[in-house]
């Protein structure tokens, strides 16, 4: 994508789910999860990982990511597990991303809960 699609210098993120959640649940191979990791990376990219569907336990460790020994998103988005049917969200990141947001700034499903 970064060589056809977009250039890197013009690509902020790639956003992808560990394992599909529509068409069937069908998990990244590991070796894929490696690779986004590493491009973002090399090419200072932020890797955002949806976790709607599968953390929280679902997929036997507590997030799906879990299961991809060396793959740390930048972005970790959640909900659903987080609350047994409660309407709540997060988004997890490192502290130097999250600092550049101000307050009231992030919306997301749920902001109207807030």
């Amino acid at each position: 994508v970064l060589k056809q699609q977009s250039a890197p210098s013009e690509t902020c993120a790639v956003l992808l789910e560990p394992v599909m959640g529509e068409g069937g649940y069908v998990p990244a191979p590991p070796a894929f999860m490696r690779a986004v990791r590493d491009v973002c990376t090399a090419n200072d990219v932020l890797m955002i990982c949806d976790e709607v569907q599968t953390g929280f336990g679902r997929t036997g460790e507590s997030f799906a990511l879990g299961h991809y020994e060396g793959v740390v998103p930048d972005v970790l988005v959640f909900a659903k597990g987080i609350a047994n049917g409660y309407p709540l969200s997060g988004i997890a990141s490192r502290f130097e991303l999250m600092e550049t947001q101000p307050p009231g700034s992030m919306g997301g499903t749920y902001a109207g809960n807030a």
